[in-house]
């Protein structure tokens, strides 16, 4: 799943279309205004944050003419919340910087009910300039975040 704003308004992707839904009616019932996208190119503008299954999945959702780093603007930073390995981190880091797109890896710990009550701990790795713009994105869903690994 990948969105591309702060907590309060804006756009989601999710390759299968009930999750979507299900954020839209929850952040609909604190006053927020989620968009749904019909691609993932179409969801990531200025910031995207993606949480997906694998290596595959990450490499899926990030490269290739419809992935979301074609979508976005130079200068912006996409943040993967997904547990991959460090090669495919690796990976997907180099292919950003060379759309001109900032990367931080961002795991997250604290499960659903983390998330649904805005106290994940997410665990960063990445430039610190490109943490420090995000970060207080970040801090809409989450209790701790912290730059942990260059």
């Amino acid at each position: 799943m990948a969105v591309s704003t702060a907590a309060t308004r804006g756009l989601i992707h999710d390759r299968i279309r009930s999750h979507t839904q299900t954020v839209q009616k929850s952040r609909a019932s604190i006053g927020a205004s989620i968009h749904a996208a019909n691609a993932i190119k179409g969801a990531a503008q200025k910031r995207d944050r993606s949480s997906v299954g694998n290596d595959d999945d990450l490499r899926s959702v990030c490269a290739g003419r419809d992935g979301a780093f074609a979508g976005m603007s130079e200068a912006a930073i996409f943040v993967d919340h997904t547990y991959v390995t460090a090669k495919v981190t690796k990976e997907m880091s180099d292919l950003a910087a060379e759309f001109g797109i900032g990367f931080v890896d961002a795991p997250v710990s604290g499960g659903q009910a983390g998330a649904e009550n805005g106290a994940l701990s997410i665990m960063c790795g990445g430039d610190a300039d490109t943490y420090s713009t995000i970060e207080p994105v970040m801090v809409a869903y989450a209790s701790v975040s912290a730059l942990i690994a260059p």
